[in-house]
């Protein structure tokens, strides 16, 4: 209060006269948490009928500043910082919204913005009139770099009105994000989540692998609200980078009023082993997160030849044969269009010998098309056409 908590008397005025009160006030370096930020300062006037009386009139006013410190002086007051997550090694891309302030005497017409991740090296720049301590955002281009263990955000801002900066302190910004460094073996994975009891209006995932074809994907009725479910996925021969795209259409994540998660673990034998990667461990993603995870499959290229696969005709015009040699497991046989979606499967279950599948393809719209055989011990894979 810049005349006390109870304000001042005012005497020798009649109705409609007028007075010039002066005061002085030395500014802290906080109030309560928050730190002065002396160009946000507004003044707020009133008169009441007594220190605790009804308020007669009261007003607002911007303070007008003489002798600020500087000139062309502005600052990075916040700059976005991905949370997704993609393997070491991997191909990311950013674009990071920076918010400057003008803390100069004169409006700011213009300012550069050079910024990259892991020491790339990107550049931007704004024009436009931002007055004495207003902020913009600025939406920076896409910036290029190869995921590591740790990534860095560099952003530096430069060149205010075309001139030196007297003040670099707030000129810089860096932030920290992770790669997906550790791979793990599985033949399988399981996927566990814990929701709010807004799953079914609001939530989904999406399971990716290296190429960007959907494994898997979750949402609406699939989910049950306020439980715990999980789903299987096999993981096929090789090492590949898998995407896990979480997404909900209100905003509030997934632990709205409850603890929720997103964990993969590994899954062979149908017996759930060590935890792979916890995706988001706490609800706390706005409307997006993306996680990965590096697998390598422990399924060997003898044991897949085991099997004997035939696929035949290929083309296929109107049915199309697969054969193989089941081991004592439960088969999964499904032909996948090149996004990822099933088309036509069958469940073999307890399958030992020879197996025969026919599928009737008349249906099908003509071109490419994945077939796999799938247990828990492998993926046998291979492309098919359709004509």
């Amino acid at each position: 209060m810049v005349n006390g908590t109870w304000g001042e008397e005012l005497t020798g005025l009649t109705a409609g006269s007028t007075a010039i009160i002066n005061h002085t006030i030395t500014l802290p370096a906080a109030f309560s948490t928050f730190d002065v930020e002396p160009g946000a300062i507004k003044v707020f006037a009133f008169m009441s009928d007594s220190p605790q009386g009804e308020i007669i009139t009261a007003a607002k006013a911007t303070p007008a500043f003489t002798n600020w410190p500087n000139v062309d002086d502005a600052g990075i007051v916040f700059s976005t910082a991905t949370n997704d997550e993609n393997c070491v090694g991997k191909p990311g891309s950013f674009g990071p919204t920076v918010l400057v302030g003008n803390y100069s005497a004169a409006d700011l017409t213009s300012f550069n913005i050079n910024y990259g991740v892991n020491g790339g090296s990107s550049s931007d720049s704004w024009t436009g009139t931002l007055g004495h301590n207003e902020k913009v955002a600025v939406n920076l281009a896409a910036t290029n770099f190869t995921y590591q263990a740790t990534n860095t955000l560099d952003v530096t801002l430069a060149d205010p009105n075309g001139n030196v900066d007297p003040n670099t302190a707030n000129n810089n910004f860096t932030s920290n994000f992770n790669g997906s460094s550790t791979a793990a073996n599985a033949s399988k994975i399981r996927i566990e989540v814990k929701g709010d009891a807004y799953m079914v209006d609001e939530a989904a995932f999406t399971v990716k692998d290296g190429s960007g074809a959907t494994l898997l994907t979750v949402s609406g009725n699939q989910w049950t609200n306020s439980s715990t479910q999980t789903w299987d996925l096999d993981v096929p021969n090789g090492v590949d980078c898998y995407t896990f795209e979480l997404s909900d259409d209100y905003g509030d994540a997934w632990g709205y009023q409850t603890t929720s998660w997103f964990r993969v673990y590994d899954f062979t034998g149908d017996v759930q082993g060590a935890l792979i990667k916890d995706i988001d461990s706490d609800g706390g993603f706005d409307y997006e997160f993306t996680g990965a995870a590096e697998l390598t499959s422990t399924l060997s290229v003898e044991e897949v030849d085991a099997w004997e696969v035939s696929v035949y005709p290929n083309p296929a015009h109107s049915v199309l044969n697969v054969t193989f040699n089941a081991t004592a497991n439960d088969y999964v046989v499904e032909i996948m269009d090149l996004q990822g979606r099933t088309i036509l499967s069958q469940d073999l279950t307890s399958a030992s010998g020879t197996q025969e599948v026919n599928f009737d393809v008349n249906g099908i719209a003509a071109g490419s098309y994945i077939l796999n055989v799938k247990s828990a011990t492998g993926v046998y894979t291979q492309n098919v056409v359709i004509k």
